[in-house]
C-alpha cells in the first residue's frame, strides 16, 4: 500500500485563470413539488443536457408514496424542467422489464447521457436503478437501465440489464439475492456504459461486485464477478474511465477495513487489483444531522458513499466522500487516485469548521477547478443545510458557501428505520455542470415528514 504524504501539485499552465466563484444560487426550486403531503424523497440526481439546441434538465429520485410504509414501498420518479423554474409533474419510471417480469419497486436513480459526439444513441439520457418484486424479503431483483430519446420528458420500459439468481424460498427466510446501487462510468472512445453494482445476501451475510456493460454493437452483455467471492460490508461500486487511456477502474470502499480496494481493467472484461489504499473513519454508520426542541438530537443514516470524477486536467482520478477520523467530526473529506503510479494522496477535509458533513458529491469546471457540494449540520440546529466548496489547481480549498443561508431540512421523524429509529435521506446527492454553471439536487425537509427534491442553480462570474 502507497499514499503519498503530500497532496501532487501539479505544474500550472500560464494561460490558466483562476477565478474566485460566486456560489449563489439565482435559482431555487421545487423538483418533487410534493406540498404538504407526508412522503419521503431519497437520493436526488440531476442531469443537465442540450437536445437540438434546447436545454433540458431533469431530476430524479427515490419516492415513497406512503411515508408509513417505507421503504417497502419506493419509485424512481424523474422531474423535467426547460428553465430550472417550472417543472413537469414527476412521471414514475416504470416497472414492466424486458425479461417478462413487472416489479413492485425502484430505487438508486443515477444518470448518464450519450452526448452529441457520440455516433451511438446520440442525445440518449439514461437512468440507472434497481427493482425488485417484494417489499418485504426483496424477492426477484434486478439491475434497470431506462433511456429517454427526448431530454427526459418520456421513458421507455425498463431494460432487466442484469437479474438476480433466484430460488422462490428465498422469500420466506429472507435469504434472496439482492441487486443493489448501481454507479455508472462511460468511454468516451468506444461509447461502451459500464454499470457496476452489488450482489447481496442476507442469508448468509455476503456482498459480490459485479458488472454489465452496454456495447454499441452487440447491446447488454454481462461482463460477471470482480474480486472476491465474498466482500465485507459497502456502500456500493464506483467506476471510472480514464479517457487517455481507455482504462477502467473500480473503486470499493472496505469499511470494517477502512481501506479502499481498486480493481483496474484494459478491455473490461479481465479486471486485476492494484493497491489498496488507506481510508481512515470509513466505518460510520449514522452521524448528527438536527436537534429537537427538548435539546436531544437527531441522527440519520449516513454510510460514506464515493463519488468520483476523472481529472480532464492531469489525469488524476479526484474522489470524495465522507469519514470520522479518530476524535474528530464526520467530515466531507477528497483525495487522488494516481493511475500511472497507483499511488493514493492522503485525504484533505473540504471545509474545516467542526460541523458535521456527509453525502459529498464531486463535479468539473472547465479551467480545472473542482467543485463539491455537501450536507451540513451546526451543532445546536434544528437541521442541515447545502454547502459548496471549491478545489483550485494546486488542490486548495479556495472557497466555501453555505448555499441556503437560513433554511434548514428538518430530519426528525423523517423517514425513520423502524430498527434502528434513524431517519434516512439516502447515501447521496446529485451535481451537474453544463456551460461551467452549476445544478445541484438535494433533499429539503421543510415540516416534518414531508420531504422533496431540490434543485439549486450557482453561476459564475
Amino acid at each position: 500500500m502507497r499514499t503519498l504524504k503530500r497532496f501532487l501539485l501539479p505544474l500550472l499552465p500560464l494561460f490558466v485563470a483562476v477565478p474566485l466563484f460566486a456560489f449563489t444560487p439565482v435559482i431555487t426550486s421545487n423538483a418533487s413539488q410534493n406540498a404538504g403531503t407526508v412522503r419521503a424523497v431519497m437520493e436526488p440526481v440531476i442531469s443537465v443536457m442540450s437536445l437540438n439546441g434546447v436545454t433540458h434538465g431533469n431530476v430524479a429520485y427515490i419516492d415513497f408514496p406512503n411515508a408509513a410504509n417505507a421503504p417497502v414501498s419506493a419509485q424512481i420518479q424523474v422531474a423535467h424542467t426547460y428553465d430550472f423554474v417550472n417543472w413537469s409533474a414527476p412521471v414514475t419510471l416504470p416497472l414492466n422489464a424486458t425479461n417478462g417480469i413487472t416489479y413492485q419497486n425502484s430505487a438508486d436513480p443515477v444518470f448518464i447521457e450519450y452526448g452529441p459526439y457520440l455516433a451511438f444513441y446520440t442525445n440518449w439520457l439514461w437512468c440507472f436503478g434497481t427493482m425488485w418484486t417484494n417489499g418485504n424479503n426483496n424477492g426477484r431483483s434486478a439491475i434497470a437501465a431506462w433511456h429517454s430519446a427526448d431530454g427526459g420528458l418520456t421513458w421507455s420500459q425498463p431494460d432487466a440489464i442484469d437479474v438476480a439468481p433466484y430460488d422462490p424460498s428465498c422469500e420466506s427466510n429472507g435469504s434472496c439475492i439482492f441487486e443493489d446501487k448501481p454507479a455508472v462510468a462511460m468511454s468516451p472512445d468506444s461509447g461502451v456504459i459500464y454499470v457496476a453494482f452489488t450482489r447481496e445476501t442476507q442469508v448468509p451475510e455476503n456482498t459480490q461486485i459485479y458488472m454489465t456493460e452496454l456495447n454499441p454493437s452487440r447491446g447488454w452483455i454481462n461482463v460477471g464477478r470482480i474480486g472476491d467471492a465474498s466482500m465485507p460490508s459497502l456502500p456500493g461500486p464506483t467506476p471510472v474511465v480514464d479517457p487517455t487511456s481507455n482504462m477502467k477502474y473500480v473503486f470499493v470502499m472496505d469499511r470494517p477495513n477502512q481501506t479502499i480496494r481498486t480493481f483496474a481493467s484494459g478491455d473490461g472484461w479481465i479486471w486485476n487489483e492494484l493497491e489498496t489504499g488507506s481510508a481512515p473513519g470509513i466505518n460510520v454508520s449514522a452521524l448528527v444531522a438536527g436537534t429537537k426542541a427538548d435539546g436531544s438530537q437527531v441522527f440519520v443514516q449516513a454510510v460514506p458513499f464515493m463519488s468520483a470524477k476523472f481529472d480532464t486536467f492531469y489525469h488524476y482520478i479526484d474522489v470524495t466522500y465522507h469519514c470520522q477520523d479518530t476524535g474528530s467530526t464526520p467530515h466531507a473529506i477528497y483525495r487522488r487516485f494516481v493511475p500511472f503510479s497507483h499511488v493514493w494522496t492522503q485525504h484533505i477535509v473540504l471545509n474545516g469548521n467542526g460541523h458535521t458533513q456527509w453525502n459529498p458529491a464531486i463535479n468539473q469546471l472547465s479551467n480545472g477547478h473542482f467543485v463539491f457540494t455537501y450536507y451540513d449540520y451546526t451543532p445546536g440546529q434544528a437541521g442541515y443545510t447545502l454547502y459548496a466548496t471549491r478545489v483550485d489547481l494546486y488542490g486548495q480549498s479556495a472557497e466555501t458557501t453555505r448555499i441556503f443561508p437560513s433554511a434548514l431540512s428538518l430530519p426528525a421523524g423523517y423517514n425513520v428505520d423502524p430498527s434502528n429509529g434513524l431517519s434516512r435521506i439516502g447515501e447521496y446527492q446529485g451535481l451537474a455542470v453544463f456551460n461551467d454553471e452549476l445544478y445541484a439536487a438535494t433533499t429539503y425537509i421543510p415540516q416534518s415528514g414531508v420531504g422533496n427534491a431540490w434543485m439549486v442553480k450557482f453561476t459564475t462570474p
